[in-house]
Parts: structure tokens; C-alpha cells; sequence
């Protein structure tokens, strides 16, 4: 049945988007004179009506021929400019829905102690959880047995849109499935807007263990940036864009032409082709869906309405509901969770004709309570943030770390990178600190806070670790600085004063020649060194790019890194790729050994993760799954596909 009930109007706070921030954020070389607090000041839409003639203004300035644009190219026009043209008995063995086990085990690899992420796999030491190809696969940890394959498939709900699941988490016995609709949106000529009127781009599944069945879903008109847990809580921030039909680009249409329709298209558009959407499906059938309203919508003195961010709220020990919506006039790409907040970077180099500076932007939500999160404040940092290693927050501040880019600066300087300390005034994020001229002409390739430190490796030719001192927020400074060959692209703390470095190794003209895992002592942050490192000629590793694929096991001082087939392979096990053990020692890397997996061929046998329950180590790749002893010498189970 379907609830026809009408729905409140869901609260969409402000983008703090003040024009002057982006003029503010020039590249400099010293540490005074900072920029003046971010005026916060916000300004409420008199109705619905004139929120939808603002939304359609501030977005005109980026339509083109081929609708919104905002790279930059010919057919950008910045602002300023015209605007014209399944049983519970049958779910799992006993062993694996008992009791808490005695074994210790691995969790994901996350940035923040206790703030889980979505991963392919998880465990609770009693089962682990393997997604793949739209099932969800239950492995009995004690019996190692295949216990269950959960197809993720749901009742049709007329979208006519295929979901791939992407990611998951884990909580009790109900598993919080990511998946993004795989379909193809249909356009103008009237077909169907499938993406619009089927409900959404991004869907969420909960899967009951117990159950053995998805039991609820929830689509939303548009797409994950990223996810972090909270205990029970789940936080999914997702970005979506106008659901505009641009008419332009029919043959015979020059680009002014084009453009100019478009245009039309935009101020023809209604209140609702601009807000976000959602549906949340039961299993007995019971459909919600709402509109995000516009009636308490506010805004900043500037943004561009080419995109919003909503930050979804859920409970897996409650119903999905509406996803408790929280919803900004902005766009972003990357997502930090702190203890206490999750903060949400926008990059924007896009925007570069419209400013003389490039810079990101910095969103605050406070998720101190478990509901509905606040929006708490914004601001704005100099560059451009490589990923969420990128920010922490500690001790009431954020350090964020960002590299310069020249090519968007109207002062052509070279890049350099910094490190800028933030304290909250009200609604605003204000710069306190700053130290900057890291890596000239380099960028940023990793970076590593450990309490009051930054670790931050840039990269062109030679590899600087810098360690940065953030003890005195106001008074951040560079204390000790290792230049090597090569870079790490991972960083991984393993202890007082030693940190773990994932990347390549290179010639001194920057080429890279080898996966290579370095172990680094930081004990006297004014002369870092390196004390041993372990290279697989060719290859490279999936914990460079993806830190989740990284396992440091700290009972046993176990390492496991995945490596790839190397393109030099010479039928050794370390050129064949698999799974890479080194014991961590106080002063070296000492080899344990390398596990491989069965496969047609060397990729899909390409190990992606590990994970340790008990004595047990567990591998994971395309072909299967593998338990080894610590060693990784005696296999104990294979678990094909």
C-alpha cells in the first residue's frame, strides 16, 4: 500500500557560500595576516516563489549548449555575466548467530578510531561479509563455510533501474547496503525522466542476517559522496543536481542556439525540478515518498544552485523513514567524519573563471546527537584537499591540508602546499594558523595527523616527509623534513614514533620503479628517518589509492599489504601479486611470506583485502576467499567465488 499522507516540509539549511571567500584565498608564502572570519550571515527566501527565481538565476550563468557547465570551457559564462542565451532457523549456523566470540578480530581500516566506513567486506568475528555482484555472500568464520548467499534484489518499484551495490556496514544483524543506479537516464521527446519519477539515483538495502532477506530500501534523486557510522547511526551525504530536461543540442542547432533554449528550459522550470527526492520501501509493500521542501529554505549571498548536498540520517535500530534530510545549496567530493562532526570539502577549481583563486570549501555538521544532524558552520582554505587524510580535527580544531593549484590561478605561481588550522566562531570556520610553502613545485601524496602532528608527503622528483607540529593551533611549524626517492600515498602509524608509508618507489627524475612499503622513525619530529623499506619491483599496491585494502594486525606486529602483478614478473611469488606479509620491528620490515590465490588469470586472482579472526588470516579476491594460519603458509580453507 501507499501512505498518501502529506509530508512536513523537510528543513533545508543554508549554503554559506560569501562571495569574498574565494577572493580570499590567495597563495601565500608566510603565516600572518590571516583572513578575516567568514561572514555568516544568512538570508531566508520570502517564499517558494522567490526561492525558485533565485535557484533559476543563480544557475542561468552556467548553461551551455549541452546544458549545466561549469568546467570552465567556451560555452561557460561565470556570474556576473548575462544570462540570455528471506527464515530465521535457516539464516546462518548456530555458531555463526550465537554469542560475543572470544577470538579477537580485524575491523575496516578507517581514519578515526571507532567511526566505521563502508567496505566489499566486514566481519564480527563470527561471520564475514562478502559483497559482490548484488549478493551478498554470509561466511560462517568457525566452520569456514559458505552460510548464506543473499541476492539484494527488491520488489520492482518502477524505476526500471538496475542498482549495483557498491559498499556496506555492519550493525548487530542488520547490514546497511550502498548501491547507485546503474541505468541510463532518458531525456526529452517525452520518455521518462527514469531517475526522477522511479525514485533515485542512489538506493540503500538493509539486509536482516537473522532474516536472511533485504527487509527495507530507500532511494534518493542522487549520489553518494560518502558514508561513515556512528554506532548504530548511519550518516550517508549525497549530492544532487536540478532535474532539468535541456532541450538544447538537437541537430541543426548552432551553440547560441542551443544555449538560448536551454536557458528558456531553465526559466520554464518549477519548484520541483530543483529539490531532491526520496522513497522508502518495506518489504510488505508500504511506499513514503517526499520532496524535500523549499519553505525554510535560506541561502548566503552566493552560489551558483548547480548542485545540493543532503547528509541522510539512519537508524539501523529503527525503520529507514524519510532519511531525516539536511540539505545545503552547495556541491562537494570529499567527506571527513570526526568524533563529533562530518565535515564535507568542495573543490572548487571548477569555478575558476569566476575567481581569481581557486580554493575549497569547508561544510560543518554537528553529529553530537543522534538524530537529525546540525548544520554548524562553513569556511573556506587555500588549494585543494587530496582526500579525507586530508582533515582532523582535535582538540576543538580542524587542520586541513591542501596543495595550490597554479594552472587555476590567474598568478601562474608555482603549487606549493600548507597545512591551516580552523577554530568554529558561530556559523563560521575561522582560520587561526597557518604554515605553508611545503613541496614548491610539488604536490601533496599523503597525509597522516597523529594527535597534535602532520604528516604530509609531497611529490614531484624526490620525496620531502614533512612533520608538521600542531600543538599551538595558532602557531603551526614545520619541525623536521626526509627527502627520498619515491613516495608513500598511505601513511599508517604502527607504534610511538614509527609510521608505516604505502607508495612507490622512483628515480630521481620521478619514475616510479616499485611497489614499496617503508617503515619510517618520527621519534624526534626534527629528524625523521627511514629505517628499512621492502619493494616488489613493477608492481603496486591497492592500499595506495584505497586505505582499506591496508591491514596492520598490532598483536602479532603484522603487516598485509596487497600486491599486484607486476609488469616485470619473473615467477617469483612476489612479482605474481597476492598478499604481502611483513612482521613490523622496531627497527625493520622482515618478510613473513606471500599468499596467492587460484584464478584464471593473474588479475582476477589479484588479492583486494584481509582480515584476521583469531589465529585465522582471511584473504579475499575476485576468485575466492582463503584462510591461512598468521604465517600464511598453511592453507585452511578455500571458499570459491
Amino acid at each position: 500500500m501507499r501512505d498518501t499522507k502529506p509530508k512536513a516540509p523537510i528543513a533545508v539549511v543554508p549554503l554559506l557560500l560569501v562571495a569574498g571567500l574565494l577572493a580570499a584565498c590567495t597563495s601565500r608564502e608566510d603565516t600572518a595576516d590571516l583572513r578575516p572570519p567568514v561572514d555568516a550571515k544568512l538570508v531566508a527566501y520570502d517564499s517558494c516563489d522567490h526561492a525558485l527565481t533565485s535557484l533559476r538565476a543563480a544557475v542561468l550563468p552556467y548553461v551551455g549548449p549541452w546544458g549545466i557547465d561549469v568546467s570552465g570551457g567556451d560555452s561557460f559564462r561565470g556570474p556576473g555575466t548575462t544570462a540570455d542565451g528471506e527464515d530465521k532457523a535457516a539464516a546462518a549456523p548456530e555458531s555463526a548467530t550465537g554469542s560475543a566470540p572470544a577470538d579477537p578480530y580485524s575491523t575496516t581500516n578507517v581514519q578515526e578510531a571507532g567511526i566505521d566506513e563502508p567496505d566489499i567486506v566486514k566481519t564480527d568475528g563470527k561471520r564475514i561479509l562478502i559483497l559482490r555482484d548484488n549478493v551478498l555472500r554470509v561466511v560462517d568464520a568457525t566452520s569456514r563455510q559458505v552460510a548464506k548467499d543473499i541476492p539484494l534484489s527488491f520488489k520492482e518499484d518502477g524505476s526500471g533501474m538496475y542498482y549495483g551495490a557498491t559498499s556496506m556496514l555492519l550493525s548487530g544483524d542488520k547490514v546497511f547496503v550502498l548501491s547507485q543506479n546503474q541505468g541510463i537516464y532518458e531525456y526529452g521527446n517525452g520518455a521518462t525522466d527514469k531517475m526522477w519519477d522511479g525514485g533515485g539515483g542512489l538506493q540503500v538495502a538493509v539486509v536482516d542476517l537473522a532474516l536472511g532477506s533485504v527487509t527495507e530500501t530507500f532511494h534518493f534523486t542522487g549520489n553518494e559522496v560518502d558514508t561513515r557510522q556512528y554506532g548504530s547511526v548511519v550518516r550517508v551525504v549525497a549530492s544532487s543536481t536540478p532535474h532539468l530536461r535541456f532541450p538544447g543540442g538537437e541537430e541543426g542547432d548552432s551553440p547560441s542556439e542551443s544555449a538560448a533554449r536551454n536557458r528558456d528550459a531553465v526559466k520554464e522550470s518549477t519548484i520541483g525540478d530543483w529539490m531532491p527526492r526520496y522513497r522508502h520501501q518495506t518489504a510488505d509493500g508500504t511506499t513514503n515518498e517526499g520532496t524535500i521542501g523549499c519553505e525554510s529554505m535560506k541561502h548566503a549571498f552566493a552560489y551558483s544552485a548547480t548542485s545540493m548536498l543532503t547528509v541522510l540520517t539512519f537508524d539501523l535500530n529503527a525503520p529507514l523513514g524519510d532519511g531525516a534530510p539536511v540539505t545545503i545549496v552547495a556541491d562537494g567530493q570529499t567527506v571527513y567524519g570526526s568524533p563529533t562532526a562530518l565535515y564535507v570539502a568542495n573543490d572548487r577549481r571548477a569555478f575558476t573563471a569566476s575567481a581569481p583563486e581557486t580554493g575549497t570549501e569547508l561544510y560543518r555538521f554537528d553529529v553530537t546527537q543522534p538524530g537529525q544532524p546540525v548544520y554548524a558552520a562553513s569556511g573556506s582554505v587555500p588549494g585543494y584537499v587530496l582526500n579525507q587524510y586530508s582533515m582532523s580535527e582535535f582538540e576543538g580544531h580542524l587542520r586541513v591540508a591542501t596543495t595550490t593549484d597554479p594552472w587555476s590561478s590567474r598568478s601562474m605561481k608555482k603549487s606549493h602546499s600548507g597545512v591551516y588550522v580552523f577554530k568554529q566562531d558561530g556559523q563560521a570556520l575561522v582560520e587561526v594558523g597557518r604554515v605553508e610553502g611545503l613541496g614548491k613545485d610539488e604536490q601533496i601524496y599523503a597525509v597522516r595527523y597523529v594527535g597534535p602532528t602532520a604528516y604530509v608527503v609531497t611529490f614531484r622528483q624526490t620525496d620531502p616527509l614533512y612533520v608538521v607540529d600542531l600543538a599551538v593551533p595558532t602557531a603551526p611549524a614545520v619541525k623536521g623534513e626526509l627527502k627520498i626517492t619515491g613516495f608513500s600515498s598511505y601513511l599508517h602509524p604502527v607504534g610511538p614514533g614509527r609510521l608505516i608509508g604505502v607508495g612507490q618507489e622512483a628515480t630521481t627524475t620521478g619514475m616510479s620503479t616499485a611497489a614499496q612499503i617503508s617503515l619510517f622513525d618520527v621519534s624526534d619530529p626534527a629528524a625523521p628517518g627511514k629505517l628499512a623499506d621492502y619493494e616488489v619491483a613493477g608492481a603496486t599496491s591497492e592500499a595506495q589509492y584505497d586505505p582499506h585494502a591496508f591491514l596492520y594486525w598490532e598483536p602479532s606486529k603484522l603487516l598485509v599489504v596487497p600486491i599486484g602483478p607486476s609488469w616485470s614478473f619473473d615467477g617469483s611469488a612476489d612479482t605474481a601479486g597476492g598478499a604481502l606479509l611483513l612482521r613490523v620491528e622496531d627497527t625493520g620490515l622482515t618478510k613473513v611470506g606471500v599468499i596467492a590465490h587460484q584464478g584464471a588469470d593473474l588479475y582476477t586472482s589479484t588479492i583486494t583485502r584481509s582480515l584476521v579472526i583469531g589465529e585465522t588470516l582471511w584473504t579475499l579476491s575476485y576468485t575466492g576467499l582463503k584462510a591461512t594460519g598468521l604465517d600464511g603458509k598453511n592453507e585452511l580453507a578455500w571458499i570459491e567465488g
